[in-house]
């Protein structure tokens, strides 16, 4: 029999264990599940596998020594609150194949100056997750994105228009 791969890391598989300083996730891996990290208030830094299309609500949030993430390549939908509380976050780069942001993904993110859009049209922000328009929100400078992200728009859902 063949080694099974592992394709997703499902709800609060991580939570909470705070001695969690580094994580290395396989490429094998398509999607991250809902609170999979929360509360790992020891890791650092993640590069997330190309592979990876969803991440789930709070997956990261309240990993408050988080300072590096690197979204992957073919990623389309970020969950609600899923970066939230994380306060040692200060830049983050949305792919262009991302088509949604959920509501609050980084609130409380109070370091987070820089968030740079691969592709920066199309953007807007809306309450309804089904919404195909809403406000136009300012993708085009990192930190004009970075506070409407953090503030002016938090508890919006954030959705690209597909070209």
């Amino acid at each position: 029999t063949g080694k099974a791969a592992l394709t997703s890391l499902e709800t609060g598989a991580f939570m909470g264990c705070g001695a969690l300083a580094e994580i290395a996730l396989p490429n094998s891996l398509s999607g991250i599940g809902t609170q999979v990290f929360r509360n790992c208030t020891a890791l650092t830094s993640v590069v997330i596998p190309d592979n990876v299309v969803t991440i789930g609500t709070s997956a990261f949030a309240d990993c408050t020594s988080l300072a590096s993430v690197t979204l992957p390549k073919q990623l389309a939908h970020l969950g609600n609150y899923v970066f939230s509380g994380c306060t040692s976050l200060r830049e983050i780069t949305v792919p262009s194949s991302t088509l949604t942001i959920g509501q609050n993904a980084f609130s409380g993110c109070t370091r987070l100056s820089s968030v740079s859009f691969e592709t920066a049209d199309g953007w807007f922000a809306t309450k309804r997750i089904d919404n195909t328009e809403g406000e136009t929100v300012h993708t085009d400078t990192p930190a004009t994105a970075a506070q409407e992200l953090r503030t002016t728009y938090a508890s919006y859902y954030w959705k690209r228009n597909a070209d």
